[in-house]
C-alpha cells in the first residue's frame, strides 16, 4: 500500500488527473485544479482523507472525485465550478462516502452534484447555485441519508 500525505497546489491542463490512487491511501489539505475534461482525484480500492480542501473544476466535462472498487472517501472544503457538464462526485465504489462541501458555481454552470452507484453516503452540504447553475443527485441504489441545504 501507498500512503500520499500532501499539502500543496495541483494544476492539470485539459484531460489531466490531479491525483491518480490505486491501493493507497490519500491524505492531506491543498488545492487541485483541473480544466475541460480533466479529474480531479480518481480513487480506486484507497481510502481517501481530505481536510479544509479546494477542488477548482474548470473546464466543460470536467469531474471532481471518481471514486471507484473498494474506496472510502471522507472530506470537506470548497468547490468551484466553471463550466457545463460537470460531475463533482462520481461514486462507483462499494466503500463509504461522507463529504461537508460548499459548492459554489459561476454563471451559466451545469454539473451533476453526485452519482452514486454501490455505495452508502452520508452527504451535509451548502450549495450556491448562480444564474443557470443546475443542481442535480443521480442515483442508482438506496440510500441511507442525504441532507443538503440549499
Amino acid at each position: 500500500m501507498f500512503l500520499l500525505y500532501y499539502s500543496t497546489t495541483v494544476s492539470t491542463s485539459e484531460g489531466g488527473i490531479g491525483i491518480y490512487a490505486d491501493k493507497s491511501s490519500v491524505t492531506g489539505t491543498g488545492k487541485i485544479s483541473v480544466g475541460k475534461d480533466g479529474f480531479g482525484i480518481y480513487a480506486k480500492n484507497t481510502n481517501v482523507n481530505l481536510n479544509d480542501f479546494e477542488l477548482n473544476l474548470l473546464g466543460d466535462n470536467a469531474v471532481g472525485i471518481f471514486t471507484d472498487g473498494t474506496a472510502s472517501f471522507t472530506g470537506n472544503g470548497v468547490i468551484n465550478v466553471d463550466g457545463k457538464g460537470i460531475v463533482i462526485f462520481n461514486n462507483l465504489s462499494s466503500g463509504t462516502f461522507n463529504q461537508d462541501f460548499d459548492v459554489n458555481s459561476t454563471t451559466g454552470s451545469t454539473y451533476v452534484f453526485q452519482n452514486i452507484k454501490n455505495s452508502e453516503i452520508y452527504s451535509n452540504s451548502r450549495i450556491n447555485l448562480s444564474e443557470g447553475g443546475m443542481y442535480n443527485v443521480l442515483m442508482s441504489i438506496m440510500w441511507t441519508h442525504l441532507s443538503c441545504l440549499l
